[in-house]
């Protein structure tokens, strides 16, 4: 058997009107881009073969790879995204607490979907799409949060979010604190934490312009994932709660002045001036920022992070850190990164972007899944004090200098009359309640979290207990009852029961025809790779090939 043979048997078993909707499309696309380097759960010969029938989408190419197609085709895009997209867009659900309440019926094998997935009226294509669709997501999420570092993990999980939500992941430097869209523009900010580690924060500033804009909604995910071989990182079990809720103009000062004193740097940032809370008694607004003197002035993180870009591009390309790493992909290194809003990159303590200084490790550990081919730490050093290089000439421009020391006095003076934080917080939520939404907007210009660029964060507790801390404004979305949306059960156990539920709902031909093409692939490669001389895995090939064949036509038929 020659090269020549092999490639007519390939041929012949994936010809191009192969189509069951748009689920066979899928197969020859998906095997040429997969990288088995990161199968799932390959090592799993107990349930290897079952799990791995399931059509696996490469994560690391989600965030990055476009969904249209080309000219004249039928919708369907053969990118990471759109295989994606393809799938998830079969999971029940107006908006992400419905399809959330869909994947659990699923998971539980509510009667409701039993039944639905045995209706006579759907043909056998459209039960495999459905159930495939299901278990695309469950496999997907469980490669997300168990094959990545925090910071890799928490980018394809926006981007993962985003095709869910049929939205789009915001890149950076969009001067937005939002992360990602839903399909009706609805900005988000999406946090993935370890339960009990949960902090929900960012640049106050930002947040501000965000909402003179519009309403920013929230979803906070809560992971408690556990090793079951902690010698195999992709052996993990465990569930994720879903949380979601809305800042929003009316309710930010509530939600902020009752912080924890922990957290006293977020009940401040809502202090306003004494001479505009004066004002405000007398409905004339003093525009109190407006006088403080502009030397000095701190941007916000979104600010920074322009400049950040602009010159560790510069400083990356001067080191010429591809001739060790290869090509740099600009647009997937500070994608990844998140300098705006990733404080985990950075040294202990409160981060204030153009004050605090990069970690090292840190910074090497979020990009270290950017370079695969890159053996250990010392080949990415270049990369990564370019980066830090880039932030210090940030800290450098924006360090204490006489102008900087003069505002900072000039707030201090109209801020700060003597009175306690408590009180002066107070006073100003007080005030804040009663102003209209266009003197709201004035009032966020002038409290100190903006005139001083300040941070905000909130604890876990927090966002559970979100509601009662907006009062007397709505923190939850229209139709939500609660912060608490869902859970999600992820990893081989959770995977493997789904399995074992819907065999015999779905066609097991199906799932022969991908244990089959996996077969075939895997003993083409090694056909080759051994010098053609191995026949047994010539013969093996021939065999697979015959089994795609025989179980398709089986399932075109049906259908």
């Amino acid at each position: 058997m020659n090269k020549k043979e092999l490639n007519e048997i390939q041929n012949s078993y994936f010809p191009a009107s192969l189509t069951l909707e748009n689920l066979f499309s899928l197969i020859e696309e998906e095997e040429k881009s997969m990288d088995k380097l990161r199968l799932l759960f390959e090592a799993q010969q107990q349930m290897g073969l079952t799990i791995a029938a399931i059509p696996e989408i490469p994560v690391s190419e989600i965030g990055w790879s476009d969904i249209s197609t080309p000219e004249g085709s039928k919708g369907f895009s053969s990118t990471a995204r759109g295989q994606l997209m393809n799938f998830l867009s079969n999971i029940e659900g107006t908006d992400l607490a419905d399809k959330l309440e869909s994947l659990n019926k699923f998971y539980d094998m509510d009667e409701s979907v039993v039944s639905k997935l045995r209706l006579d009226d759907r043909t056998p294509s459209d039960k495999i799409s459905s159930v495939l669709s299901y278990l695309v997501f469950y496999k997907t999420l469980t490669q997300i949060l168990t094959n990545f570092n925090a910071s890799s993990a928490g980018f394809s999980f926006e981007s993962f979010l985003a095709v869910l939500l049929k939205g789009r992941q915001i890149p950076t430097g969009q001067n937005t604190i939002a992360d990602l869209t839903d399909q009706s523009g609805l900005p988000i900010s999406l946090k993935l934490y370890k339960e009990g580690s949960v902090e929900v924060g960012g640049s106050f500033k930002d947040l501000a312009k965000d909402l003179m804009k519009g309403d920013m909604q929230y979803i906070v995910c809560m992971k408690d994932i556990e090793a079951i071989d902690p010698a195999n990182p992709l052996q993990r079990n465990g569930k994720i709660d879903w949380y979601r809720f809305n800042f929003t103009l009316d309710n930010v000062f509530s939600i902020l002045a009752r912080s924890s004193k922990g957290k006293e740097g977020s009940r401040r940032n809502i202090i306003l001036p004494d001479r505009f809370l004066k004002s405000a008694r007398k409905g004339d607004l003093v525009n109190v920022a407006g006088q403080l003197p502009e030397g000095g002035k701190y941007p916000s993180a979104e600010e920074v992070e322009a400049e950040f870009l602009e010159i560790a591009k510069a400083e990356i390309e001067k080191v010429e850190a591809h001739k060790i790493l290869g090509p740099i992909n600009f647009k997937k290194l500070f994608g990844t990164l998140k300098y705006a809003k990733n404080d985990e990159i950075f040294s202990k303590g409160e981060v204030i972007r153009g004050k605090s200084k990069l970690g090292q490790t840190k910074v090497d550990l979020a990009i270290r899944d950017l370079f695969p081919n890159s053996n250990n730490q010392k080949e990415r050093k270049p990369l990564v004090h370019a980066l830090m290089r880039a932030n210090e000439d940030i800290i450098a421009k924006y360090s204490h200098t006489s102008a900087m020391l003069k505002r900072k006095k000039a707030i201090s003076d109209e801020y700060f009359a003597g009175e306690s934080d408590d009180v002066l917080i107070q006073r100003s939520l007080e005030a804040y309640n009663k102003l209209s939404r266009e003197q709201k907007i004035v009032a966020l210009q002038n409290c100190l979290g903006y005139v001083s660029n300040g941070h905000f964060s909130m604890t876990g507790n927090m966002t559970k207990n979100i509601a009662a801390m907006a009062e007397p404004h709505r923190a939850l979305p229209e139709g939500q009852s609660q912060v608490y949306i869902g859970t999600v059960r992820i990893g081989p156990e959770a995977i493997q029961k789904m399995l074992d539920q819907v065999i015999n709902i779905v066609n097991e031909n199906v799932f022969a025809i991908f244990d089959s093409l996996k077969v075939l692939t895997t003993n083409i490669q090694s056909y080759f790779a051994g010098g053609l001389q191995k026949d047994n895995e010539a013969v093996m090939a021939i065999h697979a090939a015959d089994n795609i064949e025989t179980k398709t036509q089986e399932v075109r038929k049906k259908s």
